[in-house]
């Protein structure tokens, strides 16, 4: 017998650090002051993450600060020996700006701090042994920041760019220090704010392009709202470390197709792209990306009917079928159903079935800014070719405009076909039911429930977003949903809807627990039903009398025995057995 496996033993100091591992700050700082054993685990743990730079400040002697309204400033110059403090914990920190949980402080930081510390520090880098950065202290502050980082920086992340900077100068004095001190990066993120008016010209794109280019240790890169040039693109697909890859495609007609020796983005797995459809259409037929396991789209702009075709066809022809798991398509930023309306063009069932031959599919998002007419037999269709569907979003969002809708008997494919359904999505009507032959009680006809019509449904759909679905008599839809999607316990609803509409889901909502509860206790009735028959089987063979040889073993085989000792027929009845001798 093989023995278990033994697992290293702990030494006090690991012990001690896992300790200060879970420990809150408050929790730390009471460690630090009372044991001399965790004082130094404590200490290292509280100044490990920094969402900013008040705590190092707050090292100086107090009347070297102020606090005005909600900024802190310096109130006077700090002298260089009260710099000893300060030096001592900035060699501790290993993250600075991100939030890992820890509620900011309402008090920010003023600008002229940070010139103040590039300007009188008594060392180069103030912050060492730095591994990861998250700068929210506007664009305008990127180049003094980064000079005060040691080369150990493996994340950066540059966001919330002020509107005022000029973004190109800022990337442009930037870009020396990154790809100078910071060899070994491996997450890269610039990101402008969703309401930012940052105005991104050639300049700009050529900055982060060079600098995209100069860096060979990406494991992620995400920049959405730059367009980065092909060669920079091409760049990234040939790191062999690149995992997480979320760009935005520049606007050019044609891309040169890497050569058949190289594979573009070989050990690529997550792709985001920021696209107009014109130009990703060459994009998807030039460069073949096989081991995209998630993929998602944002499209700029209203989508054109011509180029609809084409556009999903080169996500088929760019993707493996194999391969390809998760698939999101939505409009890059905020639209409306006023945008959408006054798009002429439709997404019909014959533009999107390219894509059904993904066959591995989990998760599936579409929504475009456009036209929209879809049917049950597509639904039909959908479910058959992914089986394997987690959550289907088809056009729910409110801003979608619907041409035709869907009935309830779309929802009974998906039940019937993709059991493994966790949270669906589908614009549909649940009021056009009553304008059919109804049922003899009044609620929904046998029709509605398709293939499902008397049996018993195993979807797992616990979720549905309905949007702004038509509904009437919510009391038989809710039957309806109950019988299909048997676990669902969430509606979501849209917000521009109908009132009425709106309202009827929500009383919809209410019946939900009711129907869980009634199938909870059918449930625990029926287990009672079968732990008391097992129980009245167990009694039963309990009394019966169990069947015995009287002296010599019966040998079934031989005849003689058959009949007995002396050939005869015989009966002999005994107090607890019975053994019947056939002539």
């Amino acid at each position: 017998m093989s023995s278990p496996v033994q697992h290293r033993a702990l030494h006090i100091a690991e012990v001690l650090r896992h300790i200060c591992g879970v420990a809150d700050n408050r929790t730390l700082a009471i460690l630090a002051r009372t044991c001399r054993a965790f004082q130094e685990p404590a200490i290292q743990t509280l100044w490990r993450c920094l969402t900013d730079l008040i705590p190092l400040v707050k090292c100086f002697p107090p009347d070297a600060w102020m606090i005005e309204g909600n900024k802190m400033k310096f109130a006077r110059l700090p002298l260089p020996h009260e710099w000893a403090v300060f030096l001592k914990y900035s060699k501790l920190v290993r993250s600075l700006g991100f939030n890992s949980g820890i509620v900011r402080h309402p008090i920010k930081l003023h600008g002229s701090v940070v010139d103040t510390l590039c300007a009188l520090r008594p060392t180069l880098v103030l912050l060492p042994n730095l591994r990861a950065l998250r700068l929210e202290l506007k664009g305008s502050y990127l180049p003094p920041i980064l000079s005060l980082l040691g080369d150990e920086v493996r994340t950066l992340e540059i966001e919330d760019w002020d509107r005022h900077v000029i973004l190109e100068h800022a990337l442009q004095a930037s870009i020396a220090l990154i790809a100078s001190k910071f060899h070994y990066l491996k997450t890269l993120t610039i990101m402008f704010d969703d309401d930012s008016s940052v105005v991104v010209n050639d300049a700009t794109s050529a900055a982060v392009s060079s600098l995209v280019s100069q860096s060979h240790s990406l494991t992620m890169f995400k920049c959405t709202d730059i367009p980065l040039s092909p060669a920079s693109i091409l760049h990234l697909s040939e790191l062999s470390t690149l995992r997480d890859l979320s760009v935005r495609l520049p606007d050019v007609a044609a891309w040169q197709s890497p050569g058949a020796a190289s594979q573009p983005f070989a050990f690529l797995t997550t792709l985001s792209l920021t696209t107009t459809i014109h130009a990703y259409i060459p994009f998807g037929k030039a460069v073949l990306l096989p081991h995209i396991q998630r993929l998602t789209l944002y499209v700029v702009g209203r989508p054109t009917a011509q180029l609809i075709p084409d556009f999903f066809s080169a996500i088929r022809h760019q993707y493996c079928p194999k391969t390809l798991r998760n698939l999101s398509i939505n409009p890059e930023g905020v639209t409306s159903e006023a945008t959408a309306r006054q798009n002429a063009t439709v997404i019909r069932p014959a533009d999107l079935r390219p894509l059904l031959e993904f066959s591995l599919m989990k998760d599936f998002d579409l929504a475009m800014e456009c036209h929209h007419a879809f049917d049950d037999a597509f639904i039909l269709d959908v479910a058959k070719a992914w089986p394997h569907l987690e959550t289907f979003f088809l056009c729910s969002d409110d801003y979608c405009v619907h041409d035709t809708l869907l009935s309830l008997t779309a929802l009974t494919h998906l039940a019937m076909y993709a059991s493994e359904l966790v949270e669906c999505g589908l614009r549909f009507d649940a009021a056009g039911w009553i304008r059919g032959p109804l049922a003899e009680s009044g609620g929904l006809p046998e029709q509605s429930y398709g293939e499902l019509d008397g049996r018993a449904s195993n979807c797992n759909v616990s979720i549905l977003h309905v949007g702004i679905s038509p509904i009437v008599y919510p009391e038989h839809v809710a039957l309806f949903l109950a019988s299909v999607f048997p676990a669902l316990d969430d509606i979501m609803m849209g917000e521009l809807g109908d009132s009425k509409h709106l309202q009827r889901w929500g009383e919809l909502q209410r019946y939900l627990p009711m129907f869980a509860h009634i199938r909870e206790n059918e449930r625990m009735r029926m287990q009672h039903e079968d732990d008391d028959s097992a129980e009245d089987a167990a009694t039963s063979n309990s009394l019966s009398p169990p069947m015995e040889t009287s002296g010599n073993d019966v040998n079934t085989n031989n005849p003689q025995a058959q009949l007995g000792g002396d050939g005869g027929a015989s009966m002999i009845v005994e107090t607890n057995a019975v053994v019947m001798l056939v002539h």
